[in-house]
């Protein structure tokens, strides 16, 4: 069984560690901008669990937008990499998802979110523990890297965060 102090709550960041940014809604129309975990010391393996996402934005939110903005040209990726950049599993099967109708097919209870007033937020999850049989264990060799090659800086937010245990 884990003990709390062996548990990870991370988002996905600009630097891949626990201080850099966290904000996706940026513009990687030009030079794509990777967020990525990569397992930092003193641990040296995880097992994740659970991804959840949230798209915030202040304009209306429809299945054929990615949060209020048009659907996306390039679309947002998401794969397991080694350390030298090499894919070895494409979370989403090859299929770049450009759309909150995308998002919905590959992330389970995505669901939007209004309140009358204010921002609007698209959120949803995706379970390694259903996808791999225990959730997606790796070590520090390898990093889960998402690509955004799409301006995404009309969105008022979009995080990524991941949710595991250190093993080592």
């Amino acid at each position: 069984m884990a003990h709390p102090k062996d548990s990870l709550v991370q988002h996905l960041s600009d630097d891949g560690t626990s201080t850099g940014s966290v904000n996706m809604a940026v513009d990687g129309s030009v030079t794509p901008v990777d967020f990525w975990f990569q397992i930092a010391a003193p641990h040296r393996s995880v097992c994740l669990n659970r991804l959840i996402f949230l798209i915030r934005d202040n304009n209306a939110l429809a299945a054929e937008k990615f949060g209020g903005l048009s659907e996306l040209t390039n679309g947002l990726t998401l794969g397991f990499f080694d350390t030298s950049g090499n894919l070895l599993s494409d979370c989403f099967g090859g299929v770049p998802q450009k759309s909150n109708a995308d998002l919905g097919g590959i992330f389970y209870d995505t669901e939007p979110s209004h309140y009358g007033s204010g921002d609007d937020f698209l959120h949803g999850r995706f379970s390694f523990d259903k996808w791999l049989n225990g959730g997606a264990c790796f070590a520090d060799d390898t990093i889960l890297k998402a690509t955004i090659s799409d301006d995404l800086s009309g969105l008022v937010a979009f995080r990524i965060a991941l949710f595991g245990t250190y093993l080592t």
